[in-house]
C-alpha cells in the first residue's frame, strides 16, 4: 500500500483504494488485472489527475488491504462479484457518474458495471478483454489455448496448492510469459507481488477460473443477476479495443498511448464527447431519457388556457412538446390539469402522451410526481428526466440539447438552466432523484431540489429560460418580439 491508500466500506467489503486528482474532477475508477496491483496505472492517474480529473485505484476482492468483512461472505471471483464491488465501491463513495478502465478483470467487470448501471457510466476504456460471454464448450484457437493454460491448470488440485505455497514464482512467470520483452526489476514485481498475500487470494483466484470454465457452481444470486441484466441490456458496448495479452503488461503504457486528454478534463480516449464512435455511444443512451412537460396549470392569472395560446403558427403546449421531441428524449409525457378536456386533444396529434394530474390543484409537485411515475412505469431502466414547462416559448430544441448533452458528460447530481433569477427548469434528473422528485409536496417544485443540491448542479447558462408567460401582458411582450 502507498501513503495514498485509502479505505471505504460497502456492504460485503472494506475496499482499500489510492486516490489522486481533484476531489470535484470526474472520477475515473480504474480496476486492475490479474495478477495485479492498483500500482500498476500509476503513470496513467498522474496524467489524468494533470488533466483535472479524480482517479480512484480499488484493489480487487482478495488483493491487497481489502477484505471481507465477515467470514460467511462467499470469496466469489465471478465476473459478477467482482462486478458488484466495483458498484459497492462507487455507492459508497457516492461518486454518482464516473469513467470505468481497466484490463483484464478489470475490463470483464467493468462490462457488467456498464450494463447494470447505464446511468452511472460515462464512458469505458477495457484493455486486453473484449466484451465476449466464456462458454467452456466453445472452441478456442491454439494459440489462444496456450494463453489460457494457466486458467485450466487453477481447475485442478495441484494449480491451487502451488497458488498456496508457491504464488509468487508462478507470477512471476507468468508475467514474462505474457511480456517476454517486458524488462522489469525485482523491485517492481515485488511491490506489486505484496497485494498477493492477503488471504483470500487464493479462494477468489480459484473460484474465478473454476466458474469461468465451469469447473465451480456459480453464486445462485449472482447467475440469476446476471441473466437479468442480459435481459434488461439496452446498449451496445462499442469496445476501444482489445490489447493482446503480449502487450496487456504494463497496461498503463498501452492506456497513455491511446489517451486523449481534454483541456476541460470531461474525456479519456475514446470516452471523449469529440470523438465519433463515443459520441454515437452516448446518443445511444439518451434514448433512456424521457422528457417530462409540466402544463397542468388553470392559468387563472391569464383568464384563459395560457398553453393554448399561439406563438408563431403554434400553441405554447405544441412548441414545448416539439423542442422536447427534437432534443432526443425517447418519450414525451405533457402533464394535464385544469384544461386537460382541450389541451389532451392536441397532444394526441404528435408523438406526446397525455398524463393527467387528477389532484392539480395541490400544486406543482403533483404534476411532477404524475409525469415521473408515467415515465418510469413505461420503462423502469429510465437514465434520467427532462423536466420542462409549457410555459417558456423561447426554449427550444437546442437549448433542450445542450441540458442532454451536458448530462452524459458530467458526474453532478444534476443539469439545470441558470438564467436570471437563479437555476431552475428546463433540468435533467438522474435515476437516483427520482424518488425525491416524487416525495416533493404542495406547490414546491423541481427548483426545490435543485436549490438543496446547489453545490453538486452543474449550471447552464440559458437566459431564453427567463422568459416565462403567466400574465396577458407576459404574452403581450412575447408576441412584440416578432418580426
Amino acid at each position: 500500500m502507498s501513503d495514498r491508500t485509502q479505505h471505504v466500506r460497502s456492504a460485503r467489503l472494506e475496499i482499500a483504494f489510492d486516490e489522486r486528482g481533484d476531489a470535484h474532477g470526474i472520477p475515473v475508477i480504474m480496476a486492475h488485472g490479474y495478477p495485479d496491483h492498483v500500482r500498476t496505472g500509476d503513470a496513467v492517474a498522474v496524467a489524468l489527475a494533470k488533466a483535472g480529473f479524480r482517479t480512484l485505484a480499488p484493489y480487487q476482492r482478495g488483493y491487497g488491504a481489502t477484505k471481507f468483512l465477515t467470514p460467511h461472505i462467499p470469496r466469489s471471483g465471478q465476473v459478477t462479484a467482482l462486478a458488484q464491488s466495483l458498484i459497492d465501491f462507487a455507492d459508497a463513495l457516492k461518486l454518482g457518474r464516473f469513467l470505468l478502465v481497466g484490463p483484464d478483470w478489470g475490463a470483464r467487470a467493468a462490462y457488467d458495471v456498464a450494463a447494470l448501471e447505464p446511468d452511472c457510466v460515462i464512458g469505458l476504456v477495457p484493455l486486453a478483454a473484449g466484451y465476449e460471454s466464456k462458454d467452456p464448450d466453445k472452441p478456442v484457437a491454439y494459440p489462444q489455448a496456450a494463453a489460457y493454460l494457466y486458467q485450466w491448470y487453477f481447475t485442478l488440485k495441484r494449480g491451487r496448492a502451488t497458488l498456496e505455497k508457491d504464488r509468487r514464482s508462478l507470477r512471476r512467470w507468468l508475467w514474462r510469459t505474457w511480456s517476454p520483452d517486458w524488462q522489469f526489476s525485482d523491485e517492481t514485481f515485488e511491490q506489486t507481488a505484496r497485494s498477493f498475500d492477503n488471504t483470500d487470494f487464493v479462494d477468489v483466484s480459484i473460484h474465478s477460473y473454476q466458474c469461468r470454465w465451469g469447473r465451480h457452481q456459480p453464486i445462485p444470486a449472482m447467475t440469476t443477476w446476471r441473466s437479468d441484466w442480459l435481459r434488461v441490456l439496452k446498449f451496445r458496448f462499442r469496445r476501444c479495443s482489445s490489447s493482446a495479452r503480449s502487450t496487456a503488461r504494463p497496461w498503463s503504457k498501452v492506456l497513455r498511448e491511446r489517451t486523449i486528454f481534454s483541456a476541460a478534463g470531461t474525456s479519456v480516449m475514446c470516452c471523449t464527447g469529440r470523438n465519433r464512435r463515443m459520441r454515437r455511444w452516448m446518443l445511444d443512451r439518451s434514448h433512456t431519457v424521457a422528457g417530462v412537460v409540466l402544463a397542468a396549470g388553470e392559468s387563472a392569472r391569464m383568464g384563459r388556457p395560457k398553453q393554448l395560446l399561439p406563438y408563431q403558427g403554434r400553441t405554447l403546449i405544441e412548441h414545448a412538446i416539439q423542442a422536447a421531441i427534437d432534443s432526443g428524449c425517447d418519450e414525451v409525457y405533457v402533464v394535464l390539469g385544469g384544461a386537460a378536456g382541450h389541451i389532451a386533444p392536441i397532444v394526441r396529434t404528435t408523438r406526446a402522451h397525455a398524463v393527467v394530474n387528477r389532484v392539480w390543484q395541490a400544486g406543482m409537485s403533483g404534476s411532477i410526481r404524475a409525469g415521473v411515475d408515467a415515465a418510469v412505469a413505461a420503462n423502469e431502466h429510465l437514465s434520467g428526466i427532462l423536466v420542462t414547462l409549457a410555459d417558456q416559448p423561447l426554449v427550444g430544441a437546442t437549448a433542450l440539447t445542450q441540458l442532454l448533452q451536458a448530462f452524459y458528460k458530467t458526474e453532478a447530481v444534476a443539469v439545470a438552466s441558470d438564467y436570471t433569477g437563479g437555476i431552475g427548469v428546463p433540468a435533467v434528473f438522474p435515476r437516483r432523484l427520482f424518488h425525491e422528485l416524487r416525495s416533493l409536496q404542495g406547490t414546491t417544485g423541481a427548483k426545490a431540489l435543485l436549490r438543496h443540491y446547489s453545490d453538486r448542479i452543474l449550471q447552464i447558462p440559458l437566459p431564453e429560460a427567463a422568459i416565462d408567460v403567466d400574465v396577458p401582458a407576459d404574452y403581450e411582450s412575447l408576441l412584440a418580439t416578432v418580426p
